[in-house]
């Protein structure tokens, strides 16, 4: 191969990888729709991981406020009898309230993020809705517009010679049928004996026309 069809065939590859890689928008938007939806599902992922967090610290805050009324109800019981133990019960209580207020703290910033997260993915979901909708839009408008150029390319370029070559078929088949006729002898006698029969007839008729023009003069 010489060195300009090389550079030829070199440039015509590159040219054809370039319009391949703008022209592929379907392929770019849908690579771009697939990471919105990677996203949708990291949002779910750490939203379940987040209301499974909020529900392990209520249990804790329910567990602590049953402790906390049980080490009251003990202080009550030992009040009386041994104030050391009773102190001892209430100091536990007040441990459990420490817990409670630091579990709820920790409850209200889940709380916060949860609703963060769900209102992200609200607002993802709703884009990547209208995204998917407008891609197929555009996939529509594009297979219209190549159809349409399709036909318009098979009308302007493709008809003339479609037409030749219906013209070229038929002229064929003509020449095809001529040369059957020609060679087929049943048909030749059939013509033959026609032409003779018809010649015949017009003698005849001719004699009688003559023969009736002579009556007319005598």
């Amino acid at each position: 191969m010489s060195f300009l069809k090389r550079l030829s065939v070199s440039v015509r590859s590159q040219l054809d990888e370039a319009v391949s890689r703008i022209e592929n928008h379907d392929a770019v938007i849908d690579a771009a729709l697939q990471e919105s939806r990677d996203a949708i599902a990291r949002l779910k992922l750490q939203q379940s991981r987040m209301s499974k967090k909020t529900q392990s610290i209520d249990a804790q805050i329910d567990k602590l406020q049953t402790d906390e009324q049980s080490w009251v109800r003990r202080a009550k019981m030992l009040a009386k009898g041994d104030e050391a133990q009773a102190l001892a019960c209430l100091d536990r209580r007040d441990r459990c309230v420490e817990q409670i207020k630091q579990l709820q703290a920790q409850r209200e910033q889940c709380t916060e993020l949860e609703f963060r997260l769900a209102n992200n993915l609200t607002q993802l979901e709703q884009k990547l809705i209208d995204d998917e909708q407008r891609l197929q839009e555009f996939r529509g408008r594009d297979l219209s517009a190549k159809a349409e150029h399709a036909i318009e390319e098979i009308r302007g370029s493709g008809s003339g010679s479609l037409e030749q070559a219906f013209d070229r078929w038929e002229l064929d088949i003509t020449r095809k049928e001529l040369r059957q006729d020609a060679a087929d002898p049943a048909s030749i006698g059939i013509d033959s004996l026609e032409e003779r029969f018809q010649r015949e007839e017009r003698l005849e008729a001719q004699k009688a026309e003559l023969k009736a023009l002579m009556g007319d003069e005598s």
